[in-house]
């Protein structure tokens, strides 16, 4: 079957894609499952125009010829996301991600100095409801309802005089596991994300590949969003053309779409 040059169509395209993380120059081992990707915005290079004007009598200011020539803006692509693994969070945070693991010890004779109405930090956060005792001096158990603790960040706060002074505090850890994300970095990532894009007029389904795209953080992360919301990245970067094989071929631009027919 040849390619009907004449025959127009309309095309309204809905996406859902995999992304996988290169190693160096090998291609990614593993893919996510699908991300909900809100915009997936991709660039053509820029050129520059180059003209040859005419300078003679009779023809001054016409154009003899006109060229386009490629310049340093290499095709792009501006990605946002309201679904992330935890690769696309390092990416989108500037970040290093690490498992954290705490698990249920208890705290004995954790030496503490209180303060009327301040919060003071104990050594650990992440605390258990139970298993908390407050003295103040040591062996003088003080009441719970003359302090108030804050079992998330680890700190408390006197909110009696009795429960001023230098003491010590018996608790007991929460066991937890953390994804702990060490941001603020300046990181680039070549990622291969690779999805199937649904023509909604044809019902058909063809193949969209973004092969090589160094990717990096762009906007700003809120966690006190106005209203609450969900949180969105945005990862932007330019679209490399792979040297190697990747899937069983080298691919031949950038990135591709297919347009099913049949």
């Amino acid at each position: 079957m040849t390619i009907a040059y004449a025959q127009k169509k309309q095309v309204f395209t809905q996406f859902e894609g995999r992304i996988g993380i290169w190693s160096g120059l090998v291609p990614p081992s593993f893919y996510s499952d699908f991300v909900n990707f809100e915009r997936i915005e991709i660039t053509a290079p820029e050129q520059e125009v180059k003209k040859l004007i005419s300078r003679m009598t009779s023809s001054a200011g016409t154009a003899l010829d006109s060229q386009n020539v490629a310049t340093d803006k290499v095709a792009a692509v501006e990605i946002e996301s309201s679904e992330f693994t935890p690769g696309m969070l390092e990416m989108m945070l500037g970040a290093t991600v690490s498992e954290v693991v705490q698990t249920a010890d208890a705290i004995t004779a954790e030496t503490i100095t209180t303060i009327l109405n301040q919060w003071v930090p104990l050594e650990n956060k992440g605390i258990a409801v139970s298993g908390i005792n407050l003295e103040i001096p040591a062996s003088t158990v003080i009441d719970p309802g003359k302090y108030e603790i804050d079992l998330e960040l680890g700190m408390l706060k006197a909110i009696h005089a009795d429960a001023v002074g230098a003491g010590e505090i018996d608790y007991t850890l929460r066991a937890q596991t953390i994804e702990q994300y060490a941001a603020g970095l300046a990181k680039t990532t070549y990622c291969h994300i690779t999805g199937q894009a649904t023509d909604k007029i044809t019902g058909l389904i063809a193949p969209l590949e973004i092969w090589r795209a160094s990717l990096a953080s762009s906007g700003s992360f809120d966690p006190v969003a106005e209203g609450g919301d969900y949180l969105r990245g945005v990862l932007q970067g330019d679209l490399i053309t792979p040297s190697v094989a990747i899937r069983g071929a080298i691919p031949a631009a950038p990135w591709s779409w297919g347009y099913r027919t049949a």
